[in-house]
């Protein structure tokens, strides 16, 4: 099973079961604002993937708005569906997110839902043939007949 995803310069093929890495950094800056590039590494591209680059204008005297915070979100789409039945079953494993070349990871996790009561978020994944679970690890799972586990906003580690 495979998906075809295209944003900005994006135009990839996702496997099932497929590991990646998004990585997002400060590309360069100028007088004006900074420059952020999103690179998406795979087994299939280890050199990486550069999906686009941002512009940010300075701020209040603070380059490209500021530095980043330590946080991050994440979500679940389906386009094309119409309401909460019937839409296909995926999931999706997170690993972090981290921060500043791995150096600091997130401090908690939590999900949240919409009023479709098909959803999931927990604390595990699996890899291979292993299960890993707790922290960093989040799995995202909706569609289907996919039962709720945990209620919303209830921490996850």
């Amino acid at each position: 099973v495979s998906t075809q995803s295209t944003w900005g310069k994006l135009k990839y093929a996702f496997a099932q079961g497929e590991t990646f890495t998004l990585r997002v950094e400060i590309s360069g800056n100028n007088a004006t604002g900074a420059f952020l590039t999103g690179t998406l590494k795979t087994s299939q591209a280890p050199q990486g993937i550069q999906i686009g680059t941002l512009f940010m204008p300075n701020y209040k005297g603070k380059v490209g708005y500021g530095k980043f915070q330590i946080n991050s979100a994440a979500f679940q789409e389906y386009f094309l569906a119409s309401g909460c039945n019937a839409q296909a079953k995926s999931s999706i494993g997170l690993t972090g997110p981290y921060f500043n070349n791995r150096a600091i990871v997130a401090s908690q996790a939590t999900g949240d839902y919409t009023d479709c009561p098909y959803g999931d978020v927990t604390s595990c994944i699996k890899v291979g043939a292993k299960q890993l679970c707790g922290k960093p690890y989040v799995l995202m799972t909706a569609g289907g007949s996919t039962v709720r586990t945990k209620p919303a906003r209830t921490n996850l580690w």
